[in-house]
């Protein structure tokens, strides 16, 4: 029995094509298992600049400190790291609210060392309503590992909570 040429690259483009397909899966999921290493975060409330009221709804501006050290969680199939600092709290009535008061990209282990003393919200945290006054908000730090290829993982490491106060200033 004689094989065409046309038989024998069928065959052995089937080979290389499932050889590649499982060298692709195995590569993707070794991903989940290169995190041995906690990151060291410090989060720390500082002081809260501003809590107002404006067109009915609450505005609150803070400041706070933030170490982190996340060289280890940079691997061969790290590209990038998205990290942010959301403020949660809870309104009765409505149920828990998030919001991101800051992020940042981090695309190399040599950026990956946070040293923020006295940061400022990023972005204006805004509450819809009247009902922010006398309220815990908790900020907690999060990052996104953003892998050459696999999954993306979320991760959550440090919080510091405060309570806004009765009246506005």
């Amino acid at each position: 029995m004689t094989h065409t040429a046309l038989q024998r690259i069928h065959t052995y483009l089937g080979v290389l094509l499932t050889t590649m397909g499982l060298l692709i899966l195995a590569n993707s999921l070794s991903g989940l298992y290169l995190d041995h290493e906690e990151p060291k975060v410090d989060l720390q409330f500082k002081e809260l600049v501003r809590f107002n009221k404006h067109d009915g709804e609450d505005n609150y501006l803070i400041q706070f400190d933030l170490m982190a050290d996340l060289r280890p969680c940079f691997n061969w199939n790290v590209k990038q790291l998205f990290v942010y600092i959301t403020a949660e709290y809870e309104i009765p009535n409505r149920g828990e609210s998030k919001t991101v008061v800051w992020d940042h990209i981090i695309k190399s282990e040599e950026e990956a060392n946070l040293m923020l003393v006295g940061q400022r919200n990023k972005y204006y945290t805004t509450d819809y309503g009247t009902e922010l006054r006398d309220q815990k908000v908790t900020l907690k730090f999060n990052w996104n590992v953003m892998g050459w290829n696999g999954f993306l993982r979320t991760k959550t490491a440090g919080e510091s909570s405060f309570t806004l106060p009765k009246e506005y200033y």
